[in-house]
């Protein structure tokens, strides 16, 4: 029996097919989009905290040590009983918010490249804004001074 319906392997699979890579894919940039390809750059750096960063492995090697501990707890047991599962656990919860956080990386370039790819494909849905100076009538509100 077949369906008309794609599983999102197979739509993932045909958009990457449709879809450059990376910015290093296009040759030529647009000069009508070129301004939105200079805010997106980081300059090789991705804009990612330390604690960012380690946070969701610490908190996975935490929770998993935490919850053999929290099971010894319940049970009435020695909360320092069975310390190997409770270093398996903190391993794997090691492991898993690693993966996560792989994953995350890995599903935020995706977006990226889908918009990179919109933007390259419609340049005429990216009209450059007109830059504003300090001292316009648009950048500063007026100025009431409040005085008792």
């Amino acid at each position: 029996m077949t369906s008309n319906k794609f599983d999102s392997e197979e739509l993932a699979r045909r958009l990457a097919a449709t879809m450059a890579k990376d910015s290093g894919d296009w040759k030529e940039i647009d000069p009508r989009v070129q301004w939105c390809f200079d805010i997106m750059d980081w300059e090789g750096q991705e804009p990612v905290s330390w604690i960012g960063y380690h946070a969701p492995v610490a908190f996975g090697t935490a929770g998993g040590a935490a919850s053999f501990i929290m099971r010894n707890w319940t049970l009435r047991r020695p909360l320092s009983s069975g310390i190997h599962m409770t270093l398996a656990g903190a391993v794997a919860g090691t492991l898993i918010m690693h993966r996560f956080r792989e994953w995350r990386s890995k599903r935020a370039q995706e977006d990226i490249r889908v918009m990179k790819h919109y933007i390259m494909t419609n340049p005429e849905k990216f009209i450059q804004p007109e830059r504003k100076k300090f001292g316009d009538k648009e950048v500063f509100l007026d100025w009431y001074p409040v005085r008792n």
